[in-house]
């Protein structure tokens, strides 16, 4: 099964392999003119090779500069260059320690000094790798040192989800979500445009055997530093190397953690001084794989590794023009398109890969009467309604509402309407949930795929298929799903169209916090930074501004007005109105908090949120559980809390609905009687002009449980350890308080203790309960 990807629009399809073998001989002497590093280490002799000469145009050569010279071994009948860099001696039970460089066998080259394009130009940087276990950083070519932004070129083969293929300082380059190949020969390439035409900006494009898996903005110009004065020396230039990066003085870094220095075999590498399109690239691959790294014994145009790959494929007789999976596409099609020869629906949308290319039902035949789809995309139209479920209601999967009624095609057919005719029968106001997660049910253990029985379907798997979140049984006797607050994230597919940008949205869960903090997110859609409005990311935190919400910005941001608890089942939900801009949050059932989404200061006017649907990089946002997406298509904010139930829904939910919904369900999380947690109701006011000294709290003393012990809490910045005991007495019974604002570093130093605006300290209440006889 091939990772799958959603994009706004596909990108070029790639030419038949006739096509690509004509474009790189056509290609070959403008490309190759331009190639500026060419190491070749297929044609070196076996054995030591103290110097590796470069074929490019800059010429000269790279030595070994470690305690021992490379070798050159065979790796799958070629020969190549293999850097063995590190030995682990720590205990192979914890595969997880890293390894420790042994400085009696560091092997890497350096090679002259960076100058021209490739330091602070536009650059394609090609290589074929070997690699048997894959590690987060591995290098391959870098120059450069790190410590400034857009200072490094440290280009690698590393699973790290941020610098795994580039490390740029700050504008860094992963493989997006695509599995690295293991046990074989591998072309990957970077390249770094000004002017990426998907983009409109500089961008950099990251590739695996010659297709895209990583598109990505660059917000500082990548000019790696070239020379370094070290402190009380003399001016160094700073040359390639490769296996090993340098420091901010010039130093080559022998740190495991942060270099990639890791074992890698190492076939050829090239550095262009010009971005290479991905039909140059994909050319080069096939032209390369053909003719050294990827033998195909039956001369069908498909190498032995991919024919060995999938099931029904014979490296040793010529099927490339035979159809293997019935699925109307020939085998060497889906070698071309990236689509899998074994699957017949390679994005799972339910139409098979040839029916989308072909643009007819899954007969082969019928034409669908609509364009062609794409078999790497599940949704084209991001209506929520998958291309396979559109061919078989007969709609537009260019167009989310088929017959314009203003209900889109998704939602007609998930809830019982006709997509087909504008007859005014629209998808019921009380209709149920398009997302609906339930833990409870599910068997201890490792979540690798979490089925969601709401309308939309579909599934959420790990972000981090190494660290998938699990499922434990509480000790309230209640199963959830335990997301750890580090990589325990769950990835579904992108929000519906009419669920993002400023479309009507409600979500409700059943959480348990251990430790409440800032902002953990339970689910989210859109993206953190920019503009204002653009999230969408339903919380369980702590702070008074968006603790229970973040849309990014002040004016599309709330809290749950204090109402929020530590270490027992809870049920919470956010409501917002697509007409009246109204954002609103509950606890246990009951209003907590609400808010005119835009308005920040008086006279300001409402404004809707307006969820971002696509990053800069033409992919869509994916739905995440227990984070929040950010530009770089990384999660954010992972949460660290147990999530039961979640439940979201395409439309607002009303009071009544959510404390029904909280009623339902509240015997089946019980919460044991409480020993502590923060007092729901606090608010304060401040008037400055009567009396800039003392500040007024006021609460619902009945809201806390008979008997309990309340102390008032400050704290400057809502920081984790940051709340301290205010010193304020009074009692249970009193409903409001009056106190001067304290310093929190210094609340007992009355002398010196300085009357600073209450506006930005924080107060809550917290409480014990003492256990009973």
């Amino acid at each position: 099964m091939q990772p799958i990807r959603f994009r706004r629009s596909a990108f070029p399809r790639t030419p038949s392999l006739a096509a690509l073998a004509a474009a790189h001989g056509l290609l070959a002497g403008s490309a190759m003119a331009a190639v500026q590093i060419d190491l070749d280490a297929t044609d070196q002799p076996l054995g030591p090779l103290s110097s590796w000469a470069n074929d490019g145009a800059i010429g000269m050569t790279f030595d070994s500069a470690g305690t021992k010279v490379p070798d050159v071994i065979e790796v799958d009948g070629v020969n190549a260059v293999f850097l063995s860099n590190a030995e682990d001696f720590d205990d192979d039970s914890d595969p997880e320690t890293p390894p420790v460089v042994d400085p009696d066998n560091t092997t890497y080259y350096e090679g002259p000094s960076a100058f021209g394009g490739t330091v602070n130009g536009e650059r394609t940087i090609e290589a074929w790798v070997h690699d048997d276990e894959l590690a987060p950083l591995q290098n391959i070519i870098a120059w450069g040192t790190q410590g400034s932004k857009g200072g490094a070129a440290f280009y690698g083969y590393g699973t790290d989800p941020v610098g795994g293929a580039a490390i740029h300082w700050e504008d860094d380059n992963s493989y997006g979500r695509s599995t690295l190949p293991t046990g074989r020969w591998v072309h990957v390439a970077v390249v770094y445009t000004t002017a990426d035409p998907d983009l409109f900006g500089p961008g950099v494009r990251v590739y695996i055997d010659g297709f895209l898996t990583r598109l990505e903005p660059v917000n500082n110009a990548l000019s790696p530093v070239n020379g370094v004065v070290p402190e009380g020396g003399t001016p160094v230039m700073i040359p390639y190397s490769i296996g090993r990066v340098r420091d901010g003085e010039g130093e080559i870094v022998e740190n495991a953690d942060d270099s990639g220095i890791e074992p890698i075999k190492i076939g050829r590498i090239r550095v262009h001084d010009e971005p290479l399109d991905q039909a140059t690239i994909r050319a080069t691959v096939i032209a390369d794989g053909a003719a050294t790294f990827w033998p195909d014994n039956d001369g069908d145009g498909m190498p032995n590794w991919y024919e060995e790959l999938h099931p029904g494929l014979d490296p040793e007789t010529a099927d490339a023009g035979e159809d293997a999976d019935s699925d109307f596409l020939t085998n060497i099609d889906e070698y071309d398109g990236n689509t899998s020869p074994s699957d017949n629906d390679t994005d799972d949308d339910g139409a098979f890969d040839g029916a989308e290319v072909n643009a007819t039902l899954n007969d082969g035949t019928t034409p669908t009467g609509f364009a062609a789809t794409d078999p790497l995309l599940p949704d084209k139209d991001y209506d929520g309604l998958l291309d396979g479920a559109e061919v078989i209601a007969g709609t537009n999967p260019d167009d989310p509402d088929s017959d314009l009624d203003g209900a889109t095609d998704a939602q007609e057919v998930w809830f019982g309407t006709d997509p087909l005719v504008n007859d005014g029968n629209l998808p019921a106001d009380d209709r149920g949930p398009v997302i609906d997660l339930d833990a409870t049910g599910l068997p201890v253990g490792p979540v690798t795929s979490w089925v969601n029985s709401g309308a939309m379907g579909q599934d959420w798997v790990p972000f981090n298929i190494a660290t998938p979140p699990s499922v434990e049984t509480h000790e309230t006797g209640v199963k959830g799903l335990v997301l750890d607050g580090v990589d325990s994230v769950l990835v579904g597919p992108p929000a519906p169209i009419h669920m993002v940008f400023d479309g009507a949205r409600s979500a409700e869960a059943w959480v348990l916090n251990p430790n409440v903090s800032s902002e953990e997110s339970i689910i989210a859609w859109g993206s953190r930074g920019s503009p204002d409005g653009s999230n969408c990311s339903f919380n369980h935190g702590d702070r008074d501004d968006f603790g229970a919400f973040t849309g990014w910005g002040d004016a599309f941001d709330i809290g749950y007005g204090g109402k929020v608890s530590s270490d027992q089942w809870t049920h919470v939900a956010i409501t917002y109105n697509a007409d009246t801009f109204l954002l609103s949050v509950y606890h246990n059932g009951i209003l907590a908090n609400s808010k005119t989404t835009g308005i920040e200061d008086e006279g300001d006017p409402a404004l809707s949120l307006f969820t971002d649907l696509f990053g800069s990089t033409g992919e869509a946002y994916p739905i995440l559980v227990g984070g929040q997406n950010q530009g770089s298509g990384i999660p954010a904010r992972a949460a660290s809390l147990i999530i039961g139930k979640l439940k979201v829904y395409d439309r607002e939910l009303s009071e009544e609905e959510i404390e029904a919904s909280f009623i339902a369900d509240e015997a089946s999380f019980p919460r044991p009687d409480p020993e502590g947690g923060y007092n729901p109701s606090l608010t304060i006011g401040y008037d400055g002009e009567a009396d800039p000294n003392f500040i007024t709290l006021d609460w619902d003393y009945t809201e806390f449980p008979p008997g309990a012990d309340v102390i008032l809490e400050v704290s400057q910045d809502m920081a984790p350890g940051s709340w301290i005991d205010s010193g304020e007495d009074f009692l249970l019974t009193d409903d409001d308080i009056a106190l001067v604002p304290v310093d929190p570093n210094n609340p007992e130093d009355e002398e010196n203790n300085p009357i600073f605006d209450p506006s930005w300290r924080f107060y809550r209440f917290n409480y014990t309960v003492p256990a009973g006889p």
